[in-house]
């Protein structure tokens, strides 16, 4: 699905968009925006943090999501080797959890939560409890 800002970036746009998808139950929907020259003037696409909080938005109804394009290369790639670059730009852009961090790189639990772990300890990051749940934040 392509998100349009100010077009059906909004959460009632996502939740209607949201309910079709379940209804149709596809396996997996990829997440885009407008990165490249619109074809109508005045199209804008979503910035990293709009498109990540749409991207959990989804997530959140139980649908399987993956970013496309330019928005995983913008987080550095799609390789274990860089994950904690990859959960450090992240983190740099919002607070997130474990099961964020998995949900937006499709990564395992485990991994995820032994390299937050390991940039915790290396100050790379930090570790905050709200609400009862861990959240990390990236170093600026």
């Amino acid at each position: 699905m392509l998100l349009v800002k100010d077009i059906n970036d909004s959460k009632e746009e996502m939740s209607a968009i949201a309910d079709v998808i379940k209804r149709c139950r596809y396996d997996m929907v990829q997440v885009n925006t407008v990165f490249r020259p619109p074809a109508y003037s005045g199209t804008k696409g979503l910035n990293e943090e709009e498109l990540i909080d749409a991207f959990l938005y989804f997530k959140s109804f139980g649908i399987n999501v993956e970013p496309v394009g330019n928005f995983v290369k913008s987080l550095g790639g799609t390789t274990d080797e860089n994950l904690p670059e990859r959960v450090s730009a992240l983190l740099r852009m919002r607070p997130c959890t474990v099961n964020d961090i998995c949900a937006v790189f499709g990564s395992d639990e485990a991994k995820t939560a032994a390299v937050t772990d390991r940039m915790v300890k290396d100050g790379l990051i930090e570790e905050k409890i709200f609400k009862g749940q861990k959240f990390y934040f990236g170093r600026r």
